[in-house]
């Protein structure tokens, strides 16, 4: 019934999105016909964060309402959990998350803009926030850049990333052998740089707002 996505990607569809389609269950976005069909929706709405900034790229998370029931599971369209709150205090440990994978239809190449069609997914590994901040600050954004505490890192792994065409995308790990949607893609310093993470939106840092749209 609910999909989250980023709002730098729904922006420009918030208020007219009437022609606008969801497809659940697509691989192949060049063919309306596969092996298991997909499920098309209209949208009933489009809320965007009311403190995103498209300058900064901050509170960058929005949630779309399905028209109509919600949608069946079946085996290659389901739901995925939403991570827990933060902690309260800063010494409690968060799950560890293993198996952590982002994946989407864009392009495989900064340089090279050639969109796959068909759903691609790659291993990322997590950043800590401290690590995250430094390897940014390394980059154009220079020595005083601080990362919003709505935003978390993974990649900087050469050649495997997210990149172009890939905002709004899920991040999922896995704990305790379920799957949890911990990021959406959001923004980054190129892609698929060794050592430069990818900067997605932390989904537990806003599991209250997300609640309140539901």
């Amino acid at each position: 019934k609910h999909i989250l996505s980023t709002a730098h990607f729904l922006n420009s569809f918030s208020k007219n999105f009437s022609a606008l389609k969801v497809r659940l269950g697509d691989w192949d976005i060049y063919r309306d016909v596969e092996p298991r069909p997909h499920v098309e929706r209209s949208v009933a709405s489009i809320v965007i964060h009311p403190e995103y900034s498209p300058s900064n790229m901050h509170n960058d998370i929005a949630v779309i309402t399905l028209s109509g029931a919600p949608v069946l599971a079946t085996d290659h369209v389901s739901p995925v959990c939403l991570p827990m709150r933060p902690p309260p205090d800063a010494v409690s440990p968060r799950y560890q998350w293993t198996g952590c994978q982002v994946s989407g239809w864009g392009t495989e190449s900064f340089d090279l803009p050639r969109y796959p069609g068909v759903l691609k997914k790659v291993p990322v590994p997590l950043w800590d926030r401290q690590r995250c901040v430094e390897s940014l600050r390394t980059t154009r954004l220079g020595t005083a850049f601080k990362l919003h505490l709505g935003f978390l890192c993974a990649g900087g792994e050469e050649n495997e990333d997210a990149c172009k065409g890939d905002g709004g995308s899920p991040l999922v790990c896995e704990h305790d052998s379920i799957s949890y949607l911990i990021g959406l893609v959001s923004w980054g310093i190129g892609c698929g740089t060794p050592s430069i993470p990818g900067v997605y939106i932390d989904v537990s840092n806003y599991i209250t707002w997300i609640e309140k749209q539901l």
